[in-house]
Order: structure tokens, then sequence, then C-alpha cells
């Protein structure tokens, strides 16, 4: 079993809900770079989390769309701003479409827009 990661971007800065889910290619050298700014700039969500379509609880057997605060894991969900992954992405070289797919996302987001990582 291995780790996952899907990004959760913000539908504005001023909300904190997210509609997209954009879930990588597992790749542990990129997953690296992310982690390393979630340690620098992360932050914990608001107790109640957000709203996603990761959220589960007893009453549903999957995930569904509603309150998402932890990780399968049990971890607090974390964000980090647009500009910081744009940081850890712009010299990673992959050959998966996936993650090409994704980087061209994450290049026009606002800088300031809240990105929500969601590891699974």
């Amino acid at each position: 079993m291995g780790m996952d990661l899907a990004l959760l971007p913000a539908y504005n800065q001023k909300d904190d809900f997210s509609h997209d889910l954009l879930t990588f290619f597992r790749d542990y050298d990129l997953f690296d770079k992310i982690v390393e700014k979630s340690r620098q700039f992360g932050i914990p969500v608001k107790e109640g989390g957000i709203s996603s379509f990761y959220s589960r609880n007893a009453n549903y057997e999957g995930a569904h769309y509603g309150s998402t605060e932890e990780t399968p894991y049990g971890e607090r969900l974390k964000y980090v701003t647009a500009n910081h992954l744009k940081d850890a992405v712009k010299d990673f070289k992959t050959d998966s479409w996936r993650n090409k797919a994704i980087f061209a996302f994450i290049n026009e987001l606002p800088d300031d827009l809240q990105v929500y990582l969601y590891w699974h």
C-alpha cells in the first residue's frame, strides 16, 4: 500500500470549499517536494473543515460531498497557497501525463489561493 495525494483547490480566496479533485499519479520524489512545502507553509484547516467530495462519516459507505477535516489517516487537513505549489513543481520533470496536466492547472491558479492537500 502506498500514499496518494489529491489537491483540492479552494473555489476562490474567500470560500472554504472545493469542487475540484486533482489526483496525482504516485511519484514519491514529487510528493517529497510537496511535503516539504507543507512542513514550511502548511496551515491546518479550521475546526469543522471544508466542504469537498472527500467527506467520510458513518452515514455513507464511501466518500461523499460534505465536511472534510481529516485525511483517512486521521491527520488534520492542511493547505498551502498556490504559489508554494508552483514553487514545488516548477523544475520537476515527469513522464506522467496526469501530473503534467496538474502542473499546468496549478500554474494557472491565483498565487494566494488555498490548495488543500488530501493524503490518502
